[in-house]
């Protein structure tokens, strides 16, 4: 085979591994920006939950020291368990 013979036939088939080559890459961009569409939709979903988780997070300290303030502990105690403070002469005060 000579030289002419050869560059002829490296000649059909270059063309056809650049279009192979081609559509491989492009096959890959069309993945990979896929996978990148789909995470970013994940990461934005994740942090609506962070988001939302916060805000709850806020609204039960609120709640947990609006229950855990003195007058509604007392309240609570004298309508709901019929507690009265003691008096003064049955308080026994207890030393070390």
């Amino acid at each position: 085979m000579n030289t002419r013979q050869r560059f002829q036939r490296n000649a059909r088939v270059l063309p056809l591994l650049l279009l192979a080559a081609l559509l491989v890459s492009a096959l890959f961009v069309t993945v990979n920006s896929h996978n990148s569409r789909r995470l970013f939709h994940e990461l934005q979903t994740l942090q609506q939950a962070a988001v939302r988780s916060e805000v709850e997070w806020g609204q039960l300290l609120l709640e947990e020291s609006a229950f855990s303030s003195h007058t509604l502990v007392e309240s609570k105690a004298r309508k709901e368990l019929k507690m009265l403070a003691p008096d003064s002469e049955n308080i026994v005060a207890v030393k070390n």
